[in-house]
Formats: C-alpha cells, sequence, structure tokens
C-alpha cells in the first residue's frame, strides 16, 4: 500500500495524523530519530500482533522495521512501499497510544497507520522503556534517537528494542487528567484529546468521567442530552445539555467533532474562597480543532440541585479559565434560577462549566458613615499617640527606673500603628495592586495582633504591681513582655502567610448598594482563629484582672472618692481594651447601635490614651502626690500604708 497526502481521508489504513497525533500524552510513546537510508526505493515493513510486550524498531539501507507484539486486539502483518526521498537522511517517528491501541509511523510528511483505533481498551501496554545496548552501526542506521523529546544517542545504531507493562488504562488517563505540570497548567483537557482520537461514539464510562461523542455534519439542527448520572445520583437529577444549531454557524466546517463530559469530585477543579461548586458537578463541551466564543446562540446547560440549598446562598454560572492560573470566571456566562431545586447556565462559549454557590454577604447599614467615623478617630489617634511618645520619652528622662512607662509606650507604638494601617489600608486598596494590598493586609493584622498582645501585657503589669511586692523584681521584664507583645504576633502572621493565600482584597458590601474595599483577612476561619480567638482570650483575661484589680483597692485611699473611682477605671478600660469586647454583643437590635459605638470607642483608643494621661498629670500636679496619671512610680507621701496607696494608684491607673 502506497501513503497519501494528509488532506485524503479515503484511505482505510493510511490516515492523515493532524488531528489524530494531535499532542501526546503522558501514556503515549513517542520515538523520533533521522533515518540515514541510500537511494534505492524505500520500504516500511511491519509486524504487529498481541500477547507479548515488546517494540522493536530497526532500519537498514533500504527498509524500516517496525515489530510490535504490545497490541491488544490489532494484528496486521504488511509491507509498504514509502514515499520517494531525493535525501539519504529522513525523519521520522513511531507513536504507539496503548489506551487506543493505535500505531502510527510518520515518515517526512506522510502518516501510516498501522494498527488503527478499535476504540477504548481497559488495559494496555504503556510505560515503554528503552532495553539498553543498541547495535551500533557503520553505515546505515538511526541515529539521533529521542522518547518524548529525551535523548537516547546521537550515534548511528541499527535497531533499537523497548519494552512496556501492562496497565490500567482508564486509571493512567483519570491520573494524568488531575496532574499540575508546568509545562501544562491543565492536563484535564487531556480526556478529550483521547476521546478525539478514539473511534468511539455515543456514551463512554471512565473512572473520572462520564462522556458522550457526538459527530454533527451540515444542517445540524441541534442536540439536547441528559448526562447518565452515578450510581449515588437519581436520573432525574443529572446534568442536561443542549446545544444550539447554530454552533458551526460561524466556521467554514460543514462537520465536527463534539465530546460533552461530565465530572463529579474531580480533584482538579477547585471551589473559589467562600464558596462551592453545586453538586460537585462540572461540565464540559469540546469542539474538534475549534475554539469557540461568541455563539449567537448560547449552550445552555441545567445543572438540578441534589440538596436544598441555604436562603443565604448565591447561584453563580462559571466557567474553568485556564488563562488566569486555572480559576473560575463568570464572562460569557448568564445565570437563570429557573426555581429552587434548578440552576440554568447560558454561556456563549465551550469549555468547562458549573455553578458557584456562595454565602451571601450580609450588608452593612450605614457603611459610608462607619468608614467616615473610624478613619476620623484613627487620625485622631494616630496624632495623640505620637505626642504621647514624646511625653513618655521626656518622663522616662525624668525617671528612668519606672516599669510602667515602657509598658504604655509599647502599648501606644502598637495603636499607632494599627491607626495607621487601618487609616491608609482603604485608600490604597483602591489601587488594586495584588502584592501590596496583601503588604497592607499583613501589616494590618500584625498591627491589630500587637495591639492586643500589649493591652494584655498592661493588664498583667497592673496585676504584677498590686499584688506583688514593690520589691519584687523580674530579670529583663520589658524584654520578656517586646518578645510576647510583637514576638508572638509575628509567628501567627508567618503561619498564615505560609498556610495559603489568605490576604487580600475584601468587599463589603453596604445596603445603600455601595461598596468598600480594604486589605484584609479573605477566608473567615482564618479570621476567627487568629482574631476573634486570640482576643476572646485576651479580654477575659484583661476583664478578670479588672475585676481583681477593683476589688483590691476600692477601699484604699483615694478610691473612696467615686470621682476618682470611675476615672480610674475608665483609665483602666483603655490601657486593657476592654471596649473591644463590645464585638461580641454586634447581634439583633443591638447591631447598630453597637457597631457605631465600637468604631467611635476603639478608634479613639489612642486618643483616650492621652486624655487620660493629661488628667492624671493633672491631678498629680493639683494633689502634689507624687505620682502620675502615666503609671510613674515616683511618690513622696510619709507613711507605709499612705505610700502604699499611692503606689498602688499610681501603678494601676
Amino acid at each position: 500500500m502506497r501513503g497519501v497526502k494528509t488532506a485524503d481521508l479515503q484511505s482505510l489504513i493510511i490516515v492523515l495524523s493532524a488531528c489524530i497525533v494531535h499532542g501526546f500524552s503522558e501514556r503515549d510513546f513517542n520515538f523520533t530519530g533521522n533515518w540515514k537510508h541510500g537511494s534505492n526505493p524505500l520500504t516500511l515493513q511491519f509486524n504487529v500482533s498481541t500477547g507479548g510486550d515488546t517494540l522493536y524498531i530497526s532500519t537498514n539501507e533500504t527498509t524500516l522495521t517496525v515489530i510490535a507484539t504490545i497490541s491488544m486486539v490489532c494484528k496486521n502483518d504488511s509491507k509498504i512501499e514509502l514515499h520517494p526521498n531525493q535525501s539519504t537522511q529522513t525523519s521520522f517517528s513511531v507513536t504507539w497510544d496503548g489506551f487506543l491501541d493505535l500505531l502510527q509511523v510518520k515518515y517526512d510528511n506522510w502518516t501510516y497507520t498501522l494498527c488503527a483505533s478499535p476504540g477504548l481498551q481497559p488495559t494496555c501496554y504503556t510505560g515503554l522503556t528503552d532495553k539498553g545496548g543498541p547495535n551500533p552501526s557503520t553505515g546505515f542506521g538511526i541515529f539521533n534517537g529521542r522518547i518524548r523529546g529525551d535523548l537516547i544517542t546521537e550515534k548511528l545504531v541499527d535497531s533499537y528494542t523497548f519494552l512496556g507493562e501492562s496497565s490500567s488504562c482508564v486509571k493512567d488517563l483519570c491520573e494524568e487528567a488531575r496532574k499540575v505540570t508546568a509545562e501544562r497548567s491543565n492536563r484535564v483537557d487531556v480526556i478529550e484529546e483521547t476521546l478525539m482520537r478514539a473511534n468511539v461514539n455515543g456514551s463512554v464510562d471512565l473512572q473520572c468521567a462520564k462522556a458522550t461523542v457526538l459527530n454533527i455534519e451540515a444542517g445540524f439542527k441541534g442536540y439536547s442530552t441528559s448526562m447518565f448520572a452515578p450510581r449515588d445520583v437519581p436520573s432525574a437529577k443529572s446534568p442536561s445539555v443542549r446545544i444550539p444549531p447554530t454552533l458551526l454557524a460561524s466556521k467554514a466546517r460543514s462537520s465536527a467533532k463534539v465530546i460533552i463530559t461530565y465530572y463529579r469530585n474531580f480533584s482538579l477543579f477547585q471551589a473559589m474562597d467562600h464558596s462551592v461548586i453545586l453538586n460537585r458537578e462540572v461540565m464540559g463541551i469540546t469542539v474538534q480543532n475549534e475554539v469557540i466564543t461568541e455563539l449567537p446562540d448560547p449552550v445552555a446547560i441545567t445543572f438540578h440541585h441534589q440538596e436544598p440549598l441555604l436562603k443565604t446562598m448565591t447561584r453563580q454560572c462559571v466557567f474553568w479559565d485556564t488563562t488566569k492560573g486555572m480559576s473560575w470566571n463568570n464572562s460569557g456566562c448568564k445565570t437563570n434560577d429557573v426555581s429552587e431545586e434548578e440552576t440554568e447556565c447560558l454561556c456563549n462559549h465551550l469549555t468547562y462549566f458549573a455553578v458557584l454557590l456562595q454565602l451571601e454577604q450580609k450588608p452593612v447599614r450605614y457603611l459610608t458613615a462607619l468608614t467616615f467615623i473610624t478613619s476620623l478617630g484613627c487620625m485622631l489617634s494616630a496624632i495623640s499617640c505620637i505626642c504621647l511618645l514624646v511625653l513618655f520619652t521626656r518622663q522616662r528622662r525624668r525617671n528612668s527606673s519606672s516599669e510602667c512607662t515602657p509598658v504604655h509606650c509599647n502599648l501606644t507604638v502598637a495603636l499607632l500603628l494599627l491607626s495607621l494601617s487601618f487609616f491608609f489600608n482603604g485608600i490604597l486598596a483602591s489601587l488594586k495592586e495584588p502584592h501590596l494590598c496583601r503588604f497592607l493586609a499583613v501589616l494590618l493584622h500584625y498591627s491589630l495582633l500587637c495591639s492586643f498582645m500589649w493591652m494584655g501585657n498592661e493588664a498583667f503589669n497592673a496585676f504584677r504591681l498590686v499584688y506583688k511586692p514593690m520589691t519584687s523584681y523580674i530579670p529583663h521584664y520589658i524584654a520578656k513582655l517586646c518578645l510576647l507583645g510583637y514576638g508572638l504576633p509575628l509567628i501567627v502572621v508567618a503561619v498564615v502567610l505560609l498556610s495559603g493565600n489568605f490576604y487580600g482584597e475584601l468587599r463589603i458590601i453596604s445596603e445603600e448598594n455601595t461598596e468598600a474595599s480594604m486589605c484584609w483577612i479573605t477566608e473567615d476561619l482564618v479570621h476567627y482563629i487568629t482574631n476573634i480567638g486570640v482576643f476572646s482570650v485576651i479580654f477575659f483575661f484583661n476583664l478578670s484582672m479588672l475585676v481583681c484589680l477593683v476589688i483590691n483597692i476600692q477601699d484604699r485611699g483615694p478610691w473612696k472618692d467615686k470621682h476618682i473611682m470611675l476615672i480610674s477605671i475608665w483609665g483602666m478600660n483603655c490601657l486593657f481594651g476592654i471596649t473591644w469586647g463590645l464585638a461580641f454583643f454586634n447581634f439583633g437590635p443591638l447591631t447598630v447601635p453597637v457597631q457605631f459605638l465600637f468604631c467611635i470607642v476603639n478608634s479613639l483608643q489612642g486618643f483616650f490614651l492621652c486624655l487620660r494621661f493629661y488628667l492624671f498629670q493633672r491631678r498629680s500636679s493639683s494633689n502634689q502626690s507624687g505620682f502620675s496619671g502615666s503609671g510613674s512610680e515616683r511618690y513622696s507621701l510619709r507613711g507605709n500604708q499612705t505610700g502604699a496607696n499611692a503606689h498602688l494608684v499610681s501603678q494601676t491607673q
């Protein structure tokens, strides 16, 4: 038999390879080399049979020989006269797809099919490897032999022998489809590529997917089908597809092969943050050698809900976008909520489709007002914190032995960082720079945790001064508090960074249909653990310390004055951050007032600390008691009990 041009589709044995050998999967065997031959007529001699595990390729002056015993069903023993070639060195290749039982030889620009695909094979010979020890040749033979592009040897040899092993082809195909490689970020389409080359029509059942292979021709009237469902899915609940008759209207070709695939629980398709894939089902539609876009009539995919949806969930039709790092995209798709049990996706292009279920974000009332109040409060707090740091520095120079001033100073630094990072967060988030936004989110998270930790340090320090003797000494006390106040938040943020992409842009929706963006934690679970969890521990610790301190000192010295008592408790609330506990009352009818009160009080915490410092300094000057509102240990009272009370006043405020 003589080879024919690739455009000739009439030969039963010699078939065009442009479509058949389109791309090679990891299961395929592909040997390439250069044949050094004579100028006489050339022939291809082959013998294909079953029952073995060997592929033998050899050449001489006039003959290319292929002997294969790796086929499951094919038996073919023949000789073909090769097309004349003016050169004495010709490139050739031998390809084998065990899943399709397809063996081909490509010589120059001609393709010869030694075994045409009879269909998909449950078991096959794959993983063909070089047996080693090719026989050197001095005259004619093969040089630059390669397997899948990897060089075996540059030397001229007369033959190669390859051995394979039997395996489950379906399992291998599914494993390859799940892989993400550096060369090709998405290999799920290897299933469609394999089915395109296979001689199959109708339904195909694989372990990881179910497919329908359809051949359409000119005059196509449209096509509708329901995918046959897995055993655990009722047949009435399986997805259905409707392909419009205009599928090939804008194309020059009059026929095409269409593959509809159905995936369930397929690991490659992952939902986005805060979303799940409806029924864990994905539908794919592919046309042979075509990229179909801008369809005049959309493709319709109907998904049936196997379980009732929560009222707080929204539905959105999406497609698997491999151009943007394998993610879901809703461009070109319209979501039609047919009923509570059915969702229809209308898309003007072909690829993989699914329905994403997302928890509907609860809109925030008065978002604009809350944002303005918080930003203004943060700015006032930042200015107040800077003034406090200057005052603390001066006071530290006058009394370097105080342990309270460094604690107050570090809390002020943490609050300054928190106020500035929050104030600029919303402004810079509008730039839509992912790397910048991630940095801002990390900075805001770290400064918030540092503020919480230093509030806890303040509570511990006050408790220690009241309940421990004044002469107690802890080596490197401030250094240890700094390690706890700055080091522990750093560890938490580092763990979050290394655990995944949990920092980014967070959009907050208002009831007035406005939207605010900030750079923050995008995963609710991470927020609950690292923020709510950490704060809850510190809040109840600080609250316990506050109660103990008030009980211990309420009948002592200056605290008998109710006015002083209230100011002192308010001052300790500022230090301990008790007002952050308002977040626990953000529910029901209390939501709006609590949100306003929370934003006002906590955004102004730095300002309140500065006000507290001023009030206690003023009281200290008027009473001439020798202690300052900043927690200085200076006092000039006489008498042990009176001096102790004064000391307690100074330290706990």
